[in-house]
């Protein structure tokens, strides 16, 4: 398995992928999010086939936060058949390097507050809860439990 920067060649690999993944994420979406935080946008191959990916951004940062320069794990999608593997590790791995090469002392992401496996998952990687936030997309909204782990 390779992890490698974006590029917008992977547009519609992604776009694929999201859709594997139930996500709203077309083609134009994926191209727009590489141009935009394609420093901190990362793809894993596995024999030439893109199998997951994530993407760092840095912004509005919620409060119980820690950190100087904190930076949000903004998505980390692994593909349906390779779930269970390696590759979601690795990508975490890859956004701790980047975040410490890149002077963040915190990462922190939002995640469905039913959401038990990315919790755990998360909890694994040294992640720990430091918050609610409600969240809305369109009319719905749901309650995201907000996770952060300080970088040595």
């Amino acid at each position: 398995m390779l992890i490698r920067q974006a590029t917008q060649a992977d547009a519609a690999a992604l776009a694929r992928l999201g859709r594997a993944l139930e996500q709203p994420w077309d083609e134009i979406g994926v191209s727009t999010d590489i141009a935009a935080y394609g420093a901190g946008f990362y793809v894993a191959e596995s024999e030439a086939d893109l199998v997951g990916c994530i993407v760092l951004r840095t912004g509005h940062v919620p409060e119980g936060v820690d950190g100087h320069s904190p930076i949000q794990l903004w998505r980390i999608f692994v593909a349906p058949e390779h779930q269970g593997t390696e590759i979601a590790s690795s990508l975490l791995a890859q956004a701790f390097a980047h975040a410490r090469v890149n002077g963040h002392d915190a990462i922190w992401l939002d995640t469905s507050e039913d959401n038990a496996r990315a919790i755990a998952f998360y909890r694994k990687g040294g992640f720990h809860p430091v918050g609610t936030a409600e969240l809305h997309h369109g009319h719905e909204s749901h309650r995201d439990l907000i996770m952060s782990r300080k970088l040595p």
